[in-house]
């Protein structure tokens, strides 16, 4: 992927005029030693602006010499779930950016003193928070650029070291699930052979294919049919090894198929950007992946895995005796080789660890022993009648064959690119060789996609669907010429809904699905997606303006001029010392403390934050005071109110693009009372 990439960023500078030369550095492992030398020599003399394209293990090898060059004005890192497996890798990458180490150490130390402090209060950690906190703010000083971090599952956990992106570069490494997806799911139960079938296929379709074979069935599987589609005169290549060389040859057409194995961890499966060649992909056989677990097993993953697949067919009791172990289980997992090799060796001993690594040791005794009680003759003859799972025993241990929905998607989206126009149309075909496996990668597929259908393979339907998928890449091909202009479909758009409390955003937010969390100044913001649009919802903390309270400006902030009553606001501010509210001048009028919260930061951030979004939808409550914020936030952010906006259905106000302008005249009423309160009177009745 780095060696396409770097291919891909070349031809976009050739294009735009850009002579990069050597300020266009990859460096992977598929280079000779004399190509990564001269990389690392370019990155030594650092003289100039430059891109760098390599992989997270140049980290490893060579992060020191990239912390002592100039800090990088932008770094992305893609697949971040392989990212975050080392540590490490997270203080290397804010090091990138400019932060010292010495940022890292204070990050943590403030995360492990907002944790005590939550347990047990006192006046000491109050004030070493406080230090630390004005250290962080010092050291978010000294950053150069900014942090983007990609993934298809982020499933990294919530860890300490994980929370120093939330610490020093204001945003949470969280998730939401957004496919954006075209590809027609079909299907072929053969009356004969599983190969013969995909051999047909692919000769009635044509090149640009990827063959994918079952993980469980194994690479002598894969060889066998590699063999097979050669004998039948086609150009075939094998996947063993990723080569730049391999993939130029496939997608110039001097290789029509490349055959390999459905595995979510395979480059093959998740490693091939090749939009304008991919036309369909045939699965040689249901993808499913094969587990060994050993009688004794030591892998937490291995052992949850296991009991989730079984939960279906478990009774009452079973189920809710396995709850505790599950929910331990996820807690430790994933558990390094190193941990569990600990483990076992103090088992074999005898031996009690202490620590998070005893805590692990007992949560994999007991999930051990639960799996061997369970594991009776009868449950066996129920998982073979009545799951869409495989468990075969061993003398050591059991096989466990699941459908692989994570290898289908990822496999099956090869197929399916974004392109200027849209996501290209692809095409995945599945040869059916177990009924069961089958119907059980729907059953769970359509848990994850509902809208995911598999129809049965016609070859009339077939030709008409690939006369599209063929255009598309003609189309493709054109752009790639410079032949014609690109007018960019806007597949998805973002959108800002703005609400009243803290609480309420969150709570909104996670109707959305599960947001993740950033900061923009003084305000949290929580982001999820839903139907092509990502939302972000924010918090104006109440009220943002008031009428002023000073002589300077009329009577109990209402001005008479020119014989109109003119109503003076000003931005509300709060005394942290006395807690103290007003909206006019500083000091605080009642302590005389400078040690205050304007919200013109949360007006500022508000600014900021608006740029962001394609819209901005103002949900505050529908009464007189919801009103006035969303009256002030429309002066003040240039937003627009959502009809209905007290926010119970948020989804139909951002897709549907209702909005209206405020409610002045219920602004109107919310001045007037602000006026009574100041000066001590009921609220009187004012007409529109």
């Amino acid at each position: 992927m780095a060696q396409q990439l770097y291919e891909k960023a070349s031809l976009f500078a050739e294009r735009l005029g850009l002579k990069l030369g050597e300020r266009l550095l990859v460096y992977h492992a598929g280079l000779n030693k004399a190509d990564r030398e001269k990389v690392l020599e370019e990155l030594r003399q650092n003289d100039g602006p430059m891109i760098l394209i390599t992989t997270d293990r140049f980290l490893v090898d060579h992060g020191d010499l990239l912390m002592n060059i100039k800090p990088f004005d932008y770094v992305f890192v893609d697949d971040v779930d392989s990212f975050l497996k080392s540590p490490k890798n997270i203080d290397k990458a804010v090091g990138l950016l400019g932060l010292r180490p010495e940022a890292v150490d204070i990050a943590l130390k403030l995360i492990d003193i907002r944790i005590r402090l939550a347990r047990s209060p006192s006046k000491d950690l109050s004030e070493e928070y406080e230090r630390l906190s004005r250290a962080i703010e010092e050291e978010r000083k000294r950053r150069r650029g900014i942090l983007v971090v990609a993934g298809a599952t982020l499933k990294g956990k919530r860890t300490r070291r994980m929370m120093i992106f939330e610490e020093l570069l204001d945003f949470e490494v969280g998730r939401f699930q957004e496919l954006v997806r075209n590809v027609e799911d079909l299907y072929v139960e053969p009356s004969g052979d599983v190969i013969e079938e995909t051999i047909r296929l692919i000769k009635n379709h044509g090149g640009g294919c990827l063959v994918f074979v079952p993980h469980a069935l194994g690479r002598a599987y894969a060889e066998r049919v590699a063999e097979a589609l050669e004998q039948a005169g086609l150009k075939v290549h094998l996947y063993k090894k990723m080569s730049p060389d391999i993939l130029q040859k496939f997608a110039s057409g001097e290789i029509d198929v490349m055959v390999g194995i459905a595995s979510s961890r395979s480059p093959f499966t998740r490693g091939i950007d090749l939009p304008s060649r991919i036309r369909y992909a045939v699965f040689a056989g249901v993808p499913r992946r094969e587990i060994r677990i050993e009688r004794v097993e030591y892998n937490p993953g291995k052992l949850l895995t296991l009991i989730l697949n079984l939960i279906p067919i478990l009774d009452e009791r079973l189920r809710r005796e396995s709850e505790p172990i599950i929910a331990k289980l996820r807690k430790i997992t994933p558990l390094t080789r190193d941990v569990m090799e600990k483990i076992r060796e103090a088992d074999e001993k005898g031996v009690r660890l202490s620590g998070f690594e005893g805590y692990a040791q007992d949560v994999i005794a007991s999930a051990r022993d639960f799996v061997n009680k369970i594991l009776s003759p009868q449950l066996l003859e129920r998982i073979e009648r009545d799951l869409d799972i495989t468990l075969k025993q061993a003398d050591d241990g059991f096989t466990l064959i699941i459908p692989d929905t994570t290898g289908y998607i990822q496999a099956s989206g090869r197929t399916s690119r974004l392109y200027p126009y849209g996501i290209m149309k692809g095409v995945s075909i599945v040869v059916v060789d177990d009924a069961r496996a089958f119907r059980g990668l729907i059953t769970r597929l359509k848990a994850q996609i509902e809208e995911l259908d598999f129809e049965p393979y016609d070859p009339r339907k077939a030709e008409l669907i690939f006369e599209q998928v063929d255009r598309e890449r003609r189309i493709l091909a054109e752009i790639q010429r410079g032949e014609v202009e690109i007018r960019v479909k806007d597949l998805v758009r973002a959108a800002l809904m703005l609400v009243e409390s803290p609480t309420k955003a969150r709570t909104i937010a996670y109707l959305f699905g599960r947001p993740f969390r950033r900061r923009i100044g003084p305000l949290t913001v929580y982001e999820a997606a839903i139907g092509g649009v990502i939302v972000g919802v924010a918090a104006t903390q109440g009220h943002i303006t008031d009428l002023i309270t000073g002589s300077e400006r009329g009577l109990h902030g209402v001005d008479r001029i020119d014989g109109r009553f003119i109503p003076v606001y000003g931005v509300i501010k709060r005394c942290y010392n006395c807690g103290e509210q007003w909206a006019d001048g500083r000091p605080c009028p009642s302590c005389g403390s400078d040690d205050i919260f304007d919200k013109i930061e949360i007006i500022e951030a508000i600014r900021r934050l608006a740029q962001q979004y394609n819209e901005v939808y103002l949900a505050t409550d529908p009464d007189a005071e919801g009103e006035k914020i969303s009256y002030d936030l429309t002066d003040r952010g240039r937003c627009r109110r959502a009809n209905e906006g007290e926010g119970d259905r948020p989804a139909k106000h951002i897709q549907q693009d209702n909005r209206d302008s405020s409610g002045e005249g219920i602004c109107y009423r919310e001045g007037w009372k602000a006026h009574s309160d100041q000066q001590g009177h009921e609220d009187i009745p004012v007409s529109d």
